[in-house]
């Protein structure tokens, strides 16, 4: 394959310094991955986040899969396994954010197989899935997580959508999110689920197995410090002779790829995907040695195809240069070649929050929610102090967890909903911390109405609850001075 680099583009952004108080330093970045600097740039492009939800096979844009309704826009995630036992691999997709949970099934000639509701229809927030033989009868199962906003429950599905397992990944009070994949059976060995938690704990990838009843093998890839969660790919590997996992950096942090032998438990390789100055995580997929990566939010549109060992074997732009809304990859043999799927992961806007929106005023310490243009509450709120001020400008909600932490403050955060791609600003109740005997201990009640926060948006505990059950994932939020 040959080497094709993106056109460089230039990205202005402020960024904040993890494991510091929250100091913003604003830089050019050379927004073509695997780019260089420039300087002297004055303008940017305009940059895109949404595009219609399609599922991509290679790098062809003449083959490419309307999904869904055709309309929704919120994104989806994608996997290939063989689920019908015909020696060929079949397309999974399951809905993103705002799209419920609905899974689909694509035979490679685009034709839909199958469809189906992975969790109750009255979910809305997404999904995640894999697909792989885990008990060895030749038919791939397909595994299902959910996105922010749930307990991260894991279902295990037939081909057919016939619920087989199910089990609770991480602690129930995590609603960060989870990723999942498959190592498939083989050689007699029953195959192995692995699951990685998202955002709002320490990063940590977990191996259960076929039913999901046991922990195989359980670590932290980035260590304590890192809360923004991981993706994972898993499969196996003929150079290093048996299972591997491997897993890709958090929405928000470099776009870190590494590479875990599940016999051996130690990492075997590990590399950057992308300019490490694009910190916007990376989604990855693994076939036959091969592992697949595309940024998440705030990344360009390249897809990218590596060796086990991480030397790079291809990039291409797969959608047009401005795109910014993330992509999500999987593997697929096609024609004995493994194949890149490809799936956009923006999320909605106005169309998913049904008409609600979220002003921030921060000269006036008021957040106002309007509804279908009409004003229909203004609270008083705390917003960043001089030092550690607020960003401005256009933002949406991105995840919803009932109570997120941070590590930097040791504080406790209930109705999270973070605002910006890395997941470093958001609002939330006022944060606390835990005593003995399971009481809270609040901090700054007396500050309502006054800037002292450390850059995010602090509302009262009963103000927050209710803003966290009224606006969705995908409600835009405007921040003024």
């Amino acid at each position: 394959m040959t080497l094709s680099l993106p056109p460089f583009d230039i990205l202005h952004t402020c960024h904040a310094r993890p494991g510091h108080p929250v100091i913003f330093s604003c830089v050019l970045i050379a927004a073509a991955l695997g780019g260089s600097f420039l300087s002297g740039a004055s303008t940017a492009l305009a940059f895109t986040k949404q595009r219609p939800n399609e599922l991509q096979i290679g790098t062809d844009v003449l083959r490419r899969v309307k999904l869904f309704d055709g309309k929704f826009k919120g994104g989806a995630t994608v996997a290939a396994a063989d689920v019908n036992g015909d020696g060929v691999d079949e397309f999974v997709v399951g809905a993103g954010a705002t799209g419920g949970s609905q899974v689909q099934i694509y035979r490679q000639d685009r034709t839909l197989i199958r469809s189906f509701f992975a969790f109750s229809p009255a979910m809305k927030d997404g999904i995640t899935v894999a697909a792989g033989d885990l008990n060895g009868d030749g038919q791939a199962e397909i595994v299902v997580g959910p996105q922010p906003g749930h307990t991260p429950q894991v279902l295990v599905f037939s081909a057919t959508g016939k619920k087989l397992y199910q089990f609770t990944s991480f602690e129930s009070s995590f609603a960060g999110g989870v990723d999942v994949a498959v190592i498939p059976s083989r050689q007699g060995l029953p195959g192995n689920i692995v699951v990685s938690s998202g955002f709002g704990r320490e990063a940590e990838v977990r191996v259960y197995d076929a039913t999901g009843k046991n922990v195989i093998a359980s670590w932290s890839p980035f260590g304590k410090t890192s809360s923004n969660g991981a993706t994972v790919a898993a499969g196996w590997s003929d150079a290093y002779g048996g299972p591997v996992v491997v897993v890709g950096a958090g929405q928000g942090e470099k776009p870190l790829v590494q590479v875990y032998g599940l016999t051996s438990k130690q990492k075997l390789a590990q590399w950057l995907a992308y300019d490490p100055r694009i910190k916007a995580g990376v989604a990855v997929a693994f076939r036959n040695d091969i592992v697949i990566t595309g940024p998440s939010v705030g990344g360009g549109p390249d897809v990218r195809m590596f060796t086990i060992r991480g030397q790079l074997q291809s990039s291409r732009l797969v959608y047009e240069n401005n795109f910014r809304g993330g992509l999500n990859v999987a593997a697929a043999v096609i024609n004995g070649l493994v194949t890149p799927l490809i799936v956009p992961t923006s999320a909605p806007t106005t169309a998913a929050a049904a008409g609600k929106r979220i002003v921030i005023d921060l000269s006036k310490q008021e957040l106002t929610m309007y509804e279908k243009g009409k004003v229909i509450s203004i609270r008083p709120i705390s917003t960043g102090k001089w030092s550690t001020p607020t960003p401005t400008g256009e933002f949406k909600t991105r995840n919803k967890i009932p109570v997120a932490y941070s590590k930097a403050y040791g504080l406790y955060m209930e109705n999270w909903m973070a605002i910006t791609p890395d997941g470093k600003y958001g609002m939330h109740a006022l944060p606390f911390w835990k005593l003995k005997g399971g009481g809270k201990l609040y901090e700054g009640a007396a500050h309502i109405g006054t800037p002292v926060s450390h850059g995010c948006i602090r509302q009262t505990v009963a103000d927050a609850k209710s803003l966290y059950d009224w606006a969705p994932i995908g409600t835009p939020v405007t921040i003024v001075k």
